[in-house]
């Protein structure tokens, strides 16, 4: 089985991508019944649900991520400490 290491991030393997780029009928088994296009590529993904979609020009998908193991126990109070010792972020969300 190829490595999964790449699910908790959402973002597809760049060979996934090129394939679904080059192979449409690869593409509308990505985007139809996603889990099976990728085992058939040899992924193994467990119980994980899997969902894909695909961005246009005028379509942008965002993704909000699980929250890390390492800041589910703090209080909503001790997230923004972490954050603020961590990140600098302007009024408009963008973050350096």
């Amino acid at each position: 089985m190829k490595k999964t290491d790449w699910l908790p991030y959402g973002q597809l393997p760049v060979p996934v991508i090129m394939k679904a780029w080059s192979d449409d009928a690869f593409k509308q088994a990505l985007l139809s019944d996603p889990k099976k296009a990728l085992e058939d590529l040899g992924y193994d993904l467990g119980n994980y649900e899997i969902q894909v979609s695909e961005n246009t020009s005028n379509k942008m998908n965002l993704t909000l991520p699980d929250i890390p193991e390492s800041l589910q126990s703090l209080s909503s109070d001790g997230i923004k400490r972490y954050l603020a010792d961590t990140t600098t972020c302007s009024a408009t969300g963008t973050c350096d």
